[in-house]
């Protein structure tokens, strides 16, 4: 599961990225935490749900389906949707949402906007979040929030080289 994808150098040093699925650098779907209606300002829904060509891919260890089920102790929750499909998002220890989005084995957390890095060297931005609740999704460095992930597996560091659709910081 854990394939490299056409386009290393933006992976290797962000964690995650938003794609266009429709195109040719879209990620397979053991790697989809979830999909999103756009590269910024975006809504969110549920990684299986077909409305969406965008997703948030994480480049470290991929999933199966049977381990998008959330565990009992909701280990495995990366943030919370207002539904499965066109949803605001919140962090995960918010429960306004009842639309839990998990994957794998899985941490994460929400810092403020540059702070993944303190939670240890295999913490990387998954996406940017613009409030708490009721949020939309768009690439790291937009919002003041940080979705911080990690699967134990890949090393943080300073981001090395962009796709022509996502914007530059």
């Amino acid at each position: 599961f854990d394939r490299d994808f056409s386009f290393p150098s933006f992976f290797s040093a962000t964690g995650a990225a938003i794609t266009d699925q429709s195109g040719s650098q879209q990620c397979p779907a053991e790697k989809i935490l979830f999909r999103v209606s756009g590269s910024g300002n975006a809504h969110a829904a549920l990684w299986n749900q077909a409305a969406y060509t965008y997703a948030v891919c994480w480049d470290g260890v991929g999933t199966t389906s049977a381990q998008r089920s959330c565990n009992p102790n909701n280990t495995t929750v990366v943030l919370r949707l207002s539904d499965t499909t066109n949803a605001h998002v919140e962090k995960k220890e918010l429960t306004n949402y009842q639309q839990r989005v998990c994957f794998g084995n899985i941490q994460c957390s929400t810092l403020p906007q540059g702070q993944c890095s303190t939670l240890g060297p295999t913490w990387r931005c998954a996406a940017s979040l613009s409030a708490e609740t009721n949020a939309h999704v768009s690439d790291c460095g937009i919002y003041s929030l940080d979705l911080c992930c990690s699967d134990g597996s890949a090393s943080g560091g300073t981001r090395r080289g962009l796709r022509s659709n996502v914007r530059q910081r």
